[in-house]
């Protein structure tokens, strides 16, 4: 039988973050930012209902994408789109991606927005 790997939190791993359409260094107070997030299941078991959620806290803006299963090591890519609300304030603001599965195996990654 296969072994789960030892620490389940190596277990998924956010491989890609990439920005679509919009430079997330030139965003404006209104754009909808689209960012395709790509995954990858380094265990030899599936990563059942997996959720992603994308978030900017301090602009009180989230987005989820989910439930899906990530096969074992096998990679996704997944679509989210952020709304920057149209009264955001000029400045530097952390993006931040989480996924979980149903075992609680979490990753978390950040990334500079700039709004103008």
């Amino acid at each position: 039988l296969p072994e789960r790997i030892a620490n389940p939190r190596r277990a998924l791993f956010i491989d890609a973050i990439e920005f679509l359409e919009k430079d997330p260094f030139d965003l404006e107070p209104g754009d909808d930012v689209m960012i395709a997030v790509t995954f990858r299941n380094l265990d030899s078991f599936d990563l059942k209902e997996v959720k992603m959620i994308a978030a900017v806290n301090d602009l009180d803006t989230r987005r989820s994408v989910g439930l899906f299963t990530l096969p074992k090591r096998k990679e996704t890519t997944k679509l989210v789109t952020i709304h920057i609300p149209e009264d955001a304030q000029p400045g530097e603001y952390d993006l931040q991606i989480y996924a979980q599965d149903n075992k609680k195996v979490k990753r978390y990654v950040y990334r500079e927005l700039v709004i103008n």
